[in-house]
């Protein structure tokens, strides 16, 4: 892991991402994975806010927060309201923030910190009884978040997640549809070899467009520009060189590499071959975040006392959900985190470039106008979901 600090909030969850897609990677290795940087990051954000002492050190490392640190929930704000700005091109991006406390709690929440929430984070408080009425307010934040990812994130948080020692769930939901600058036309997708295997090709939908687009050979890979209308928001696909380069290409992905990818991008007259694909994954981040050194946090020795005065509090537990479809027409993509918080007493464990994508690739979808990495992804097998 790389513990430099990053230049900006966008760098730091970018990092972050990266740290985590090589620990997902690593536990299935033969799977598609795919998590949003940006909602990860805000969401842990949020909770770092309220940890102190050796607690909020170790999380801002892990999570590479930009320095001096103390600008960080004001960075988050900016980059909040650069996200939800209106879109040319009709596309929709849409990401919210909210924090469910428990209406009771044995040390209330600070005014301070609730008022920090509101301001630079757009997160309000809603008040709900996770003593009395543990797995109706999980079905609560459940909706409130499937309704702010037009029901494409459903049942985030699994049954008996939360109980009633949960004092506070923060909640991160991301929603993003748009259509391809120019469409890739569907009577032109025909089955074609994929390869899962280096040897091994299975016949897969393939989608067919000849434009200008950007792209740049660099070494051990191809990387493809695919802008969505509006050209604020783009798809960036990263096809190894070698058919069964991708384990490679992921050890070696950097932050800054992937800068210098995407300068050395030039327009070029295009045929690009691109698989359709629909992922959903599902996972818990706590084992993730331990191996990458955020282990206080989520122990008995986690200090929130930036929550309410007392260290009473440690996180429990981070659900994370995302879901990704790409067809002839564009891209509908969905994320939504979730950091549970509970009470220590009770705590659980001119020439044409011929662009194939005929075997796994990672992509990321990026906002180009606040350059922050919405969802970053592998595809190994596309009709796997």
């Amino acid at each position: 892991m790389d513990v430099a600090k990053s230049a900006d909030l966008n760098e730091a969850n970018l990092r972050l991402g990266l740290d985590l897609h090589r620990e997902l990677v690593a536990a299935e290795p033969a799977k598609n994975v795919v998590c949003s940087p940006a909602g990860i990051g805000l969401a842990f954000a949020m909770a770092w806010a309220g940890a102190r002492t050796k607690t909020a050190a170790e999380m801002a490392t892990t999570l590479h927060l930009p320095e001096p640190e103390s600008q960080v929930p004001a960075e988050a704000g900016t980059l909040l309201r650069s996200l939800n700005a209106p879109r040319q091109g009709g596309s929709l991006l849409r990401v919210v923030n909210r924090l469910f406390a428990e209406k009771e709690p044995e040390a209330p929440f600070l005014v301070d910190y609730l008022d920090l929430m509101r301001k630079d984070f757009d997160a309000p408080v809603e008040f709900v009884d996770f003593r009395r009425e543990p797995d109706k307010s999980r079905l609560h934040i459940n909706a409130w978040i499937a309704k702010r990812t037009e029901d494409r994130i459903r049942d985030l948080l699994p049954e008996n997640s939360l109980d009633p020692t949960t004092r506070l769930v923060l909640t991160n939901a991301i929603y993003f549809l748009g259509k391809w600058r120019t469409e890739f036309d569907p009577k032109l997708t025909a089955p074609k070899d994929f390869f899962v295997q280096k040897d091994r090709p299975t016949l897969h939908p393939m989608m067919l467009q000849k434009a200008t687009l950007r792209h740049a050979a660099v070494e051990g890979a191809e990387v493809l520009e695919l802008p969505y209308a509006g050209d604020e928001l783009s798809m960036l696909v990263i096809l190894p060189t070698a058919k069964d380069g991708l384990p490679v290409l992921e050890r070696s992905l950097t932050a800054t590499r992937l800068g210098e990818w995407l300068a050395a991008l030039r327009p070029k007259a295009v045929r690009v071959l691109l698989p359709k694909f629909e992922i959903r994954y599902d996972v818990t981040l706590k084992r993730q975040l331990e191996a990458l050194g955020m282990k206080l946090a989520f122990s008995q020795g986690a200090d929130f006392s930036g929550l309410n005065g007392h260290h009473d509090l440690f996180i429990d537990e981070a659900f994370h959900q995302t879901f990704v479809k790409v067809d002839e027409s564009g891209t509908e993509a969905a994320a939504a985190t979730a950091v549970v918080l509970s009470w220590k007493s009770n705590p659980r464990p001119p020439q044409v470039t011929e662009f194939l994508v005929d075997h796994p690739f990672l992509f990321a979808i990026r906002d180009n106008r606040a350059g922050a990495v919405l969802f970053l992804g592998r595809v190994v097998d596309p009709k796997a979901s």
